[in-house]
Order: structure tokens, then sequence, then C-alpha cells
């Protein structure tokens, strides 16, 4: 029978390299990796030998209930068994290895289920959950993912990686959930307990132990636990372009690369008009040819081999015998320039970008880290990210769903297809049977993508000339390319209104820009002199851009409290923008008027500026989803009595508002905010009030704050208050 050894872990725990190391280590052994995901990358099934053998009923059904869950991992682990099974290691002495991690809901909450099974072996490897945050943070960081204990010895990156856990402070709001998952594996009876130290420190011992549990018996170590890390060439990359239009910014744009990413070639491919001269560069690193040469060497070939294509089926052609496909590609000459290239370059890796491209970030250190993996990949798929000034971007898209076309393909050069007919494009270069890719994240290496660069006065349509579409054409494949062209631009057109907005530090770097100012929230329920109170404190400060009821733009309500995440982290769109400057009372009435001039404007004083959001739409609203973490919340409220009178006042339509229903609300708010002020002792007092909220939230006391009287209203919310507010106040203005 079968025998399943489930390891049982977190994250950045230690155990790909453990569940390797076992299956190198335990006689008649498989690696299933994590059984339950699909992904190659993840560890998943797809890609195994033996994917093609599993039964599609219950793939489709492991996710539905820890049972179904157990019975899939049962039929993987026989599947595999099956496949590896020899006449020396029969499926009755197979025993297959699979990770099973926390954040996996399938057995979170009953891990039990599986733990009981028979002929399921439970191992537990623990790790504190502060080193796990450490070690997590390093590598979103760095996309430093090192599997084995000495891969940073490899890559030079072991002693800075310790300065990071000897200075990391992590902490998380999960920790609880961390510690019980644990506590309640060590009360199960499973097989055996282990700490990350052990098994990182004391392998040997630690896997000796777990094959006597296991009554089975080991290979020489000899065969195992030596480095397996491929011995490559140290890495190197170089670029290359195509220049369609003469670029004032090429001279720029070829020192950035050599300045500021370790770039040690650069080719650049001249489509210009004859008799224009070309630049030269005083650079023995920089050659220069023109695209006839590359068209001419690659008999300008238009049909390329691939394995997937987005094109109708007229512009794709079987070869037979093969699961592969000639695709028509969109622009040849990058595809023929890339060949060309690829004969003359001199370093091991390659990659094709555009004029408008920028690579920021350290390359030649993210080559270093993949390179010393044991398994390598052969291409990398660096993000887009959209600028729309030179600091400033549409937001990074989350890695899941970044779309092919925002990446470029970094790939080695031994790594591609060894048919020379193999191209693909330059978003997804063809690599060799059984060579893979991996995403990089976007605060590690990066393309800055000035796509918006002249975007309204004419770079929209220069795209579409470049390609011919004006005058409309009449060859079919060419009315294609232009209809999809233009279907792009037009998505780009619209990311740029929808998409929110972020800065960086500086022009070469990913370090985003943080706000200066302390996030300030109020909130408050109707009818509680809020707005009074508001302007009073905060809003007359030229130091602080203060909203008023941000959240009277959004729908559903729920909506609201991602609307202030945003807006404190000033991470908002155009359209958010333009929805707040729409709001005519608010605008003109209560907030800082001059942050609705421009878009920009409203960014910077975002940037930097003090920034008070003042809310009632407090239904949805949790501390824990607040993001930045760290927001100052007041609660200003009013007795719950007064509140519903005034309400009752207010709506004379028969609205009925209940003092439970108050309670319940203040009750709620007062446990979200960090502290709550009483109505009345504000008014009685509200210099002072005053100073201690600016102490309170992280300001420099101001005093005597005044502002001038609104245009629109009888009174003024931030003149100089005596100690009393208005008697008919609450009566008409709140």
């Amino acid at each position: 029978m079968v025998r399943l050894l489930a390891l049982f872990t977190e994250r950045r725990s230690a155990s790909t390299f453990f569940a390797r190391t076992l299956v190198e280590r335990l006689q008649c052994s498989v690696l299933l990796g994590e059984g339950l995901q699909e992904r190659q990358q993840s560890g998943g099934f797809i890609g195994k030998k033996w994917a093609g053998s599993l039964d599609a009923e219950l793939t489709k059904r492991r996710y539905l209930s820890p049972i179904f869950a157990t019975k899939w991992l049962l039929h993987v682990a026989k599947t595999a068994c099956l496949y590896e099974s020899t006449d020396t290691c029969p499926i009755e002495r197979c025993i297959a290895v699979v990770k099973i991690m926390r954040w996996e809901a399938t057995f979170n909450k009953n891990p039990e289920l599986l733990t009981s099974t028979p002929n399921v072996f439970a191992v537990v490897v623990e790790r504190s959950k502060r080193q796990v945050l450490c070690s997590l943070s390093w590598a979103e960081s760095t996309h430093d993912y090192a599997q084995h204990p000495n891969e940073r010895l490899v890559s030079g990156t072991h002693e800075a990686y310790q300065t990071h856990l000897r200075n990391c402070l992590a902490e998380s709001h999960d920790s609880k959930d961390h510690d019980a998952w644990f506590r309640r594996l060590r009360q199960l009876n499973v097989t055996h307990y282990e700490t990350f130290e052990n098994v990182t420190q004391h392998t040997e011992r630690v896997i000796t132990i777990l094959a006597r549990k296991l009554k089975t018996e080991l290979k020489p170590a000899a065969d195992s636990l030596a480095v397996s890390t491929p011995v490559l060439p140290p890495p190197s990359f170089g670029i290359a372009t195509i220049a369609t239009r003469k670029s004032k910014t090429l001279t720029h744009w070829v020192n950035h690369h050599f300045k500021h990413t370790g770039c040690a070639e650069i080719m650049i491919y001249w489509n210009l008009d004859p008799e224009e001269a070309r630049p030269v560069f005083d650079n023995d690193r920089v050659r220069t040819f023109e695209v006839r040469e590359a068209v001419a060497e690659g008999q300008g070939r238009i049909w390329w081999k691939r394995y997937t294509h987005p094109f109708p089926p007229q512009y794709v052609r079987p070869i037979a015998n093969s699961t592969a496909v000639e695709a028509r590609v969109f622009m040849p000459h990058q595809a023929l320039c890339f060949k060309h290239a690829l004969r003359r370059f001199n370093t091991t890796w390659m990659l094709f970008i555009d004029l408008d491209e920028f690579v920021r970030g350290n390359v030649l250190q993210l080559l270093s880290l993949m390179q010393a993996r044991p398994n390598p990949p052969d291409g990398l798929w660096l993000p887009q990210i959209q600028m729309t000034t030179a600091t400033e971007c549409l937001a990074p898209r989350p890695q899941r769903v970044h779309l092919q076309y925002e990446f470029k393909h970094l790939v080695r050069r031994a790594g591609l297809h060894p048919d020379p007919l193999f191209f693909g494009s330059i978003h997804d270069v063809v690599l060799a049977p059984g060579a893979f890719s991996a995403k990089v994240y976007s605060n590690v290496v990066a393309i800055a993508h000035f796509r918006y660069r002249q975007w309204n006065n004419g770079a929209k349509r220069t795209r579409l000339q470049e390609l011919g579409c004006f005058p409309t054409p009449s060859d079919p494949w060419r009315r294609f390319v232009c209809h999809s062209k233009k279907a792009q631009v037009d998505d780009w057109s619209q990311q740029l209104l929808e998409r929110t907005r972020t800065r960086f530090s500086g022009t070469h770097d990913l370090t985003l820009l943080q706000p200066r100012g302390v996030r300030v929230l109020i909130i408050t329920e109707m009818r509680s002199g809020s707005t009074w109170f508001a302007q009073r404190v905060f809003g007359a400060r030229d130091d602080v851009l203060y909203l008023y009821e941000p959240c009277r733009i959004v729908e559903p309500e729920s909506e609201c409290v991602h609307l202030i995440s945003r807006l404190m982290r000033c991470q908002i769109s155009l359209n958010d923008w333009r929805l707040l400057r729409a709001d005519h009372d608010a605008r003109h009435v209560h907030s800082t008027l001059s942050a609705y001039t421009t878009f920009r404007r409203f960014l910077n004083m975002c940037y930097s500026r003090h920034l008070v959001l003042k809310i009632i739409r407090t239904e949805h609203l949790k501390r824990a989803a607040l993001n930045p973490s760290n927001v100052f919340i007041i609660y200003l409220h009013r007795e719950a009595h007064s509140v519903t009178q005034s309400r009752k006042r207010m709506f004379l339509n028969g609205a009925s508002f209940t003092l439970r229903q108050v309670l319940n609300t203040q009750n709620k708010l007062k446990q979200i905010a960090n502290i709550s002020i009483l109505l009345s002792n504000a008014s009685n007092d509200p210099e002072n009030v005053a100073v201690r909220m600016h102490q309170l939230t992280g300001m420099t006391p101001w005093r005597n704050i005044s502002c001038e009287r609104p245009k629109r209203h009888s009174w003024a919310p931030c003149a100089k208050w005596d100690r009393q507010i208005p008697s008919d106040y609450f009566g008409i203005e709140t």
C-alpha cells in the first residue's frame, strides 16, 4: 500500500528543501510538491510525467472539502508511485512526499482529517511567525526565494540576508492563527515534529529519525546532500532596441542602462529614413545596425513557429507531427532584429525593449539569485510600469492580474529553443523544451514604460501611423493589425482614467514615495457636529489637505473603506478625482478648495501635507481593512438622544431613528477609534481640544486657527469661535 508523507508547514520554512532532500534520501520515494496546486511554478501537478493519468473528476473536486482533498492526495500518491515503481521499488514500498501549507484553506481548520487517515504519516515543520514574516519580507523585496541553505552563499547574498533577519521587526495580525494551527497539530497524533532550525542545520539527523519511524532504508548520503546548483557562467545581459524615429532621449536611454542596471552591451537597430544622420556613440559597448541588415539575414521571414497564439485561424498554419504552429507575427522586424542580435551578443542573457522603456532595478543581482537555484529559470518576465511623469505611474497591477503584453521577456540565450525558426514575441520568447520562466516582482526589477509621453499631443495617432494604419489599409492582415492596435490604444486611454496613481522617490529606482504627513480619519454619525469640528480643528490649517465626506461619491457603501485606503496612500485615479471635484458642496464649502484646480496639484498636496478625512458612512468600516494601518481615527460623538431628536427634526418624511440604533453604532465606532471626543466637550473648549488633537495625531500644534467665511453659508465653520457654538447651529447646518 502506498504511504503518504504529509509535510505540514508554513511559507518560508524550508519545506521545499526538506521535501526534496527527503526524496533524495529515502528509498523508493517520490515528490508530489504542493499536491493540491496545479501550476508548475507553485510545485503543482501540471508538468509531472504522470499528470495525464490523474482522475478528471477528482481533479475538479479536490478543493470542495477536506474529505475530497484527502481522496485526491491519496490518488495522486498512488498515480505517481505506479509511474515510478520498479522491480527494486515496488508500489507497496513507495513513499509519496507532499507539502500541506497553512494558508491552504482545505486543511487549515481540519488537519486531523488527513493526519488520521491510514497510511498517512504527518510531519510538522514549524518556524516562528516572526522569522516567517522576516524571510517573506526579504523575498518580496529582493525576489530571493532561496530553497536551499547554500543558495545564498552561491549568490553572494548570505551576509545581507542575515543582517536583514537581525534587524527585522515584522509583526502580523494573523500570528494568533499561526500559533493556534501549529499548537493544534502538535496535539494530534503526528508521526514527527521538527523545528525549522533542526531541519536546516541538522538535516541528516532528522532524516535518519524519520527513516526509522517509517521503517524504510536510506540512500547513501553522498548522493543527496551535496549542493546540486548547476554550474552556469556569471550572468551578464544585453539590451536590443529598434529606433524608428530620432529620439532626444536616446543618449539618456543608453547612459541609464549602462549606469543603473549593469547592462553590458546595447544593440540599436536603425529604422530611420536613409537620408537621416545616425547618432554616433563614443562607446564600444554600443553597436548599431540597420533594420534592413537583420531583414536580409532573416530573409524577410514573417511566419514564425510557436506553441500558443492569439491569432485568427487564417493567420496560423499547422506543422505536421507537431503541437507547434506557424503564426504570422504583428511586427516581423522585431523578430528579425531579435534573432540578429541573438547571434551577436556576448552576454549570457538578453532583453528586447523599446526606446520609451527604461529598466529599473538591480538586474545582475536578480540574475545571480536565479542562477543559484537548484532548478534555475531560463526566462524572467519583467513587469512594465506605466509611467505618467518621470516619477509618477499607474499603480502596478497585482502580479496575478498582469497582462501578458505588460511584460517583457528577459531570456538566457542558452535556454532558447534550439530551432531558430521558433520565436513567439518579445513578450514571450519560446524557450527550449523543459525550460521555464518566472515572473519578477515590480518592486525588484521592472520596466518603466513611458507610453503616455505626449499622449494627448499626437502620441496615440503616431503609434497607429507607424503601423501604416492611415489611411485604412486594404490588406486584410494590415487591417487586422491596425484594428488590434487601435483597441489596445483605446484600452490604454481608459486605463489612464481609471487606474490609480502612485509615485517613486526617484527617477531611476523602484522605491515608492511615501506621503510625508500624518493620516487622520474623523468618524461620526449624521447630526453630531462633525462639520464644525473637522473644520475648526483641522480644515483651516494650510498644511492639511482636508476632504469632507469623500465617500459620498461611491456606491455601494461597502466601497467606502477602499476609497479611504486609496486616499490615505495618495493612490487614486483621475476618475476618482473628477468625482470628488463634482461634489459641489464638498468642494466649494467644506474641503480644501485649492486641491481641485488640477489632478496633479491634488496629488502634490496629498503627498506633501497632512491628510484629514471626515466620513459618516461607517456601516462597513473595519480597522483591519484600512491601509495603511497607522491611520489615526478620531470618533466625534454627541449624546445619543440629541442625535435622535436632531435627525427626527431634519427628516420630516417619516424616517425612523431609534435610540437603540444610535447607541449600537456609537459603541461600534468607539471600539474602532484611537480616541473618542464628546461634542459638548469640544464646543466648551475648542481651542484646547484642537491643540490636543494636533498633538495626539502627530501634527505641530496650532493655536488661534481661523479661516475665511464660506460664501454660500451664513456661518463660518472655521472662524475664531468663542466658547459656544451658535444656538441655531444644530438645527440647520450639520
